[in-house]
């Protein structure tokens, strides 16, 4: 697609780690996906399918749709500056693996058309969060906890009953 990049786990990692780049990540997982682990500092791009499809129409800017958390502190409590404001025109994004993902029609597909005439530099990681996970494990995170085993106490041992009256 025009004016979308495919690139690497390795460029992802080289990206990461410049201190003067900070590229808007999304991570186009669903929900459950995000929650089990994701790039750290990526956001979930899951919103409603009304706004998925307001937004992929050009009726509301990607800022309307997005988590909270990808705002820095002092703006996420008042409120939704133009994402340009805040990170480079570099917006990244992965899905599950990213390959067969960006056929027309694909969410990818259309999220990165939207990205692209909407003026962002859009590159997808090939290979997607699979490849994310194997390559550059200590960058992703864990969010979903799984509950702690739960210790049961041994059940109580039944008193003996006692007769309070001998048997006649």
């Amino acid at each position: 697609m025009m004016g979308v990049q495919r690139q690497t786990v390795a460029w992802l990692g080289a990206v990461i780690e410049e201190v003067y780049k900070q590229p808007l990540i999304l991570d186009v997982r669903p929900s459950e996906a995000y929650n089990q682990g994701h790039l750290d500092g990526a956001t979930i791009f899951a919103p409603p399918q009304i706004l998925l499809n307001r937004f992929l129409k050009g009726q509301i800017p990607l800022e309307r749709i997005l988590s909270p958390d990808c705002f820095e502190p002092p703006y996420a409590a008042l409120f939704h500056p133009p994402l340009k404001q805040l990170y480079d025109d570099d917006v990244i994004l992965y899905d599950d693996c990213s390959e067969s993902t960006m056929a027309p029609g694909s969410l990818m597909h259309d999220v990165c058309r939207r990205l692209v005439i909407n003026g962002w530099s859009v590159s997808y990681i090939s290979g997607g969060y699979d490849a994310i996970s194997q390559a550059i494990r200590a960058r992703c995170s864990p969010t979903a906890r799984s509950p702690s085993p739960s210790v049961s106490s041994p059940s109580p041992t039944p008193s003996p009953t006692t007769n309070p009256s001998p048997p006649r």
